[in-house]
């Protein structure tokens, strides 16, 4: 491997600073509220829209079914949404702010996966593509589970 080749100390300092700011990112709700960062992520989402199916929630956040039903159980169990089954379809469940979790809400400031949505979402087609091209080439051989990755900063 040439000289040029080498990767440059600033691509792992930004993947260093990505990591860290969400990291502290998620320490804040963690230390301040005892709730997760995706906790609090789930919850916005809510607010823009309510009440929600869980597939309808994880289209919302951009994460699998799975990942959102787990942290909408522990919403529900801390009471800050309500889970109730659908009038038109009594398998559905549909998720809703409860007068707590709106209360929690008016308090926090919007998430880091708000803000990551937000500036991929200003990227151009072909630079999404790129980009989902190059984390692939960076992740390979890093990720050895097969099942969905779980919300971000939930684990």
């Amino acid at each position: 491997m040439s000289r040029k080749d080498k990767i440059k100390p600033i691509i792992l300092n930004q993947l260093r600073s990505l990591v860290q700011i969400l990291r502290n990112a998620s320490s804040v709700y963690e230390h301040k509220l005892n709730l997760s960062s995706a906790q609090v992520f789930v919850l916005r989402s809510l607010m823009q829209k309510s009440p929600l199916t869980v597939n309808e929630l994880a289209d919302m956040t951009r994460t699998h079914q799975s990942s959102v039903s787990m942290v909408v159980q522990k919403l529900a169990i801390k009471k800050y949404v309500r889970v109730t089954a659908s009038p038109e379809d009594r398998r559905k469940k549909l998720v809703s702010l409860s007068s707590k979790g709106r209360e929690i809400l008016r308090k926090l400031p919007k998430t880091i996966q708000e803000n990551l949505i937000h500036n991929v979402d200003k990227m151009s087609r072909k630079e999404k593509e790129t980009l989902e091209v190059l984390l692939n080439q960076v992740l390979d051989g890093l990720t050895p589970s097969k099942k969905a990755p779980a919300m971000f900063l939930e684990d």
